[in-house]
């Protein structure tokens, strides 16, 4: 009698055993579907501390600091949008902007301008741009800011929490 139990067991696990390896085989013949996409994104941050320039009211923009960063968009792939990302302080009745200065290529990154005007009140806020057209090899960035408000002691400097190209791509997993 157990070996006939110990038979059936057998045969019960060979059968499932090969069940589970035709199935699988039908599976893939019959175009299982691939996995989905997987949504990447890569912050290169350039600072993330607070970073203040520019005084006396300029209305052109100035280079806020002397840190530089180099950047190829070829070590990204090739579908890659890169935007420029700031926390930027909007002080009150004044405009800042920002904007990402290509120091390779001695000219401002087109589309790259986000600014904020603070109220009665200064505020915080987080700025992300739209797809930026970065150059496939390597280039050295800084950051340029401008304001325009009132000219009051103390009143009136750009500044940026925080900085970063963002990398956005999809890839298959």
């Amino acid at each position: 009698m157990r070996q006939a139990i110990a038979l059936a067991v057998v045969i019960s696990l060979v059968s499932g055993l090969a069940g589970a390896w035709v199935f699988g085989q039908l599976s893939r013949e019959a175009g299982a579907a691939p996995p989905p996409p997987q949504a990447r994104e890569d912050q290169i941050t350039y600072w993330s501390e607070p970073v203040g320039g520019v005084g006396t009211n300029p209305q052109s923009y100035l280079r806020l600091t002397q840190n530089e960063l180099a950047l190829d968009a070829t070590d990204y792939p090739p579908s890659s949008a890169f935007r420029f990302e700031v926390v930027l302080f909007g002080g009150a009745g004044s405009t800042n902007c920002i904007r990402l200065f290509d120091l390779t290529a001695n000219a401002a990154v087109a589309g790259s301008e986000l600014c904020i005007t603070g109220g009665p009140n200064s505020i915080d806020a987080r700025l992300r741009s739209g797809p930026l057209a970065l150059p496939s090899s390597e280039h050295t960035y800084t950051v340029e800011g401008k304001f325009d408000g009132p000219n009051a002691p103390g009143c009136c400097t750009v500044t940026v929490n925080a900085a970063r190209i963002i990398a956005e791509w999809t890839e298959r997993r």
